[in-house]
């Protein structure tokens, strides 16, 4: 039998089984185990209150997927998708003319919750509870609030979606009628005899009032006299009729207010005084049909800013007419005042430009040459980038960018971390002075932490951080003004003197590259050395030392290099401080008894030293190097030299 054949009856075989247990109706496996048998404790818990179904029916599996391999609570499908599932008649309510913001974009568990709940349809808190989670509470608590509302706000709202707006589960005047019978006497005299069954809400707020009769805040001044004939006409059984022009209507009265000449608001160059205000009554200032924020943004939709990085906070609180007229009687886009003058109201000028190191744009009112007036993506509303901001007016900094060494805060675009946008403390506008590196070393720690060490470099320690650096940019490492060994020198010119003057350089120095042995600011050795000598010198020149840990150090070698050789430059070979056939003799008498007898009665000169000793160490105490010739490690020296050397 070939492999496709086995194949072939190993489908068929099981097919046949599957066939025969269906047939015969007897079970292949035992039953599964539901979640809740494994996890007692987490099921009494979710047992409690009001419990969703699929918990109840122990059917885990409804919503979640199975653990497997991997643990983890996975569900079988993201909400609302998975809610959908079963609650099939909310998936089109997003196609209602208002929909609940939480089911628009999805957020059951706003609202819900998934396994049990204190309340009624899964609520983790009451209706109204629930609602003032996100609706300003204040709103619905006044002095008089309305009765439904006290019965919870689906009395009068759909929680999901409606066909009407503001989620009402019928139109509007339909809805008060239910309650209010408009035809009744006490209706009509509180309406001062007139029929009032439409535009309820005109008048009328529909949750709390701080007045009698749920009447708004401001109440238009016809309307609270009961003079409602002095705009409508008498209409039918009592009522009364829509004026005919409403918006030439308000201009009969309002004549100085909405002079067309003086304005540059649309609405008001067009008379159209509805789209702004409302006619009897409303809870915002100047009768406004809703609230500044929401109302000059129903036309100014490119002022929306809620996701910027800053908002100017009139913006941000929705207090457009803090800044704007209403109806626009100045230029410069219906303010209150010229810009100066305007932002002036809130930033005292004492603290904006008008102290001796005031910024220009600051100081002359220019607020708008480097902030936006509503928001930015960027802080403190800057139009642009902080630095893209500055480089603008200072174009010779834009050519620093092209450095090879630049300071963090320039490089950044961080302007305002050193200088102050408006005025400083300081010339430059820095935003502290530059004396005893008080800006410096604000960001600097742990620079700052070197000027307690027991040697520190003047400039340094003076805080002249500027003596040395370049604020913004340098072409040298370090923000240096100058190259490294050049700079050095232009204050320490007896160095430079010597420098000039030797035959021989320690690489170092002739690389002008002082900072492989001092270092800048402070250090605990003199001369701002990074070690003590020797260990500074054996950093580079670590083969002096190979006899020092198995054999003899030359002494003067062990404790200063200084004792034999110059640091920078020297007219002698190896930079020796003094001629090499002398140096030895500083310290070696050559005329005694003593010396001639170590040295097997010759008298050598003090050029020939090196021949046989290692001037830093050796594996013997003569400092003798481990090599020799054999006549002279048997002290058979006249064999070579002769007597004449005695």
């Amino acid at each position: 039998m070939n492999l496709r054949k086995t194949s072939k009856f190993i489908v068929l075989f099981f097919l046949v089984g599957g066939l025969a247990s269906c047939v015969t109706g007897e079970p292949q496996q035992a039953a599964r185990k539901g979640c809740q048998d494994c996890h007692v404790e987490m099921a009494a818990a979710l047992q409690q209150g009001k419990v969703h179904k699929p918990v109840a029916d122990n059917a885990c599996g409804a919503c979640h997927l199975p653990h497997g391999i991997v643990g983890g609570v996975f569900l079988r499908e993201k909400a609302p998708g998975l809610c959908f599932r079963c609650h099939r008649q909310l998936a089109s309510a997003v196609a209602d003319l208002s929909v609940h913001e939480p089911v628009q974009q999805g957020k059951c568990a706003t609202c819900h919750a998934a396994h049990n709940a204190p309340q009624d349809h899964l609520l983790q808190k009451t209706v109204n509870e629930s609602c003032f989670a996100c609706h300003a509470r204040q709103n619905f608590e006044r002095q008089n609030v309305h009765p439904p509302l006290q019965d919870g706000c689906t009395s009068c709202h759909n929680p999901h979606s409606a066909g009407q707006p503001q989620l009402l589960v019928q139109e509007a005047d339909g809805l008060c009628l239910r309650c209010h019978d408009s035809k009744s006497a006490p209706f009509r005299q509180a309406h001062f005899g007139q029929a009032a069954d439409s535009a309820c809400v005109s008048c009328h707020t529909p949750h709390s009032s701080a007045g009698p009769g749920l009447l708004k805040t401001l109440l238009h001044g016809p309307m609270e006299q009961g003079e409602c004939l002095s705009c409508h006409e008498a209409g039918e059984a009592g009522g009364v009729k829509p004026p005919v022009s409403p918006d030439a209507l308000c201009l009969s009265c309002h004549q100085s207010v909405y002079a067309k000449e003086e304005a540059i608001h649309r609405p008001v160059m067009e008379g159209n005084c509805s789209k702004c205000h409302a006619a009897h009554a409303s809870d915002d200032q100047y009768l406004l049909v809703m609230s500044p924020d929401r109302l000059c943004l129903e036309c100014h939709t490119e002022e929306q800013g809620t996701k910027m990085r800053s908002q100017h906070e009139p913006y941000k609180n929705g207090s457009c007419l803090d800044c704007h007229a209403g109806h626009g009687k100045t230029a410069n886009k219906g303010l209150l005042a010229e810009p100066a003058t305007l932002c002036a109201t809130c930033h005292a000028p004492n603290l904006y430009g008008q102290g001796a190191f005031g910024h220009a744009p600051a100081a002359k009112g220019q607020c708008l040459t480097c902030h936006l007036p509503h928001a930015s993506q960027e802080k403190r509303l800057l139009a642009k980038p902080d630095g893209e901001v500055c480089l603008s007016c200072h174009p010779s900094v834009v050519e620093e960018l092209g450095k090879f060494s630049l300071h963090m805060p320039f490089a950044a675009g961080e302007c305002s971390r050193c200088h102050s946008p408006h005025q400083g403390v300081v010339s430059k506008r820095l935003q502290a002075p530059t004396q005893k590196g008080e800006l410096c070393l604000g960001c600097h720690k742990r620079t700052a932490r070197e000027q307690e060490k027991e040697h520190g470099h003047p400039p340094f320690v003076e805080g002249q951080c500027q003596t040395c650096h370049d604020p913004h940019a340098s072409d040298n490492s370090s923000l240096l003004r100058q190259a490294e060994g050049l700079l050095c020198l232009s204050c320490h010119q007896d160095v430079e003197q010597l420098v000039k003057g030797s035959v021989y350089l320690h690489a170092p120095v002739a690389a002008m590259k002082c900072g492989v042995c001092h270092v800048a600011h402070g250090s605990g050795d003199e001369h701002l050395l990074m070690k003590k000598k020797p260990d500074l010198c054996l950093s580079c020149h670590q083969d002096i030392q190979k006899y020092w840990q198995e054999g003899v150090a030359h002494a003067p070698a062990r404790e200063d290099c200084g004792l034999c050789h110059l640091p920078h430059g020297s007219g002698n070979q190896v930079l020796l401080n003094t001629a090499g056939e002398k140096l030895c003799f500083s310290c070696h008498d050559n005329q005694t008894t003593r010396f001639r007898n170590v040295h097997h009665g010759l008298k050598p000169d003090g050029a020939s030293c090196l021949s046989c000793h290692d001037p830093h160490g050796s594996p013997d105490k003569g400092l003798l190097y481990p090599v020799q010739h054999t006549p002279f490690s048997t002290a058979g020296c006249a064999g070579c030299h002769g007597e004449e050397n005695r």
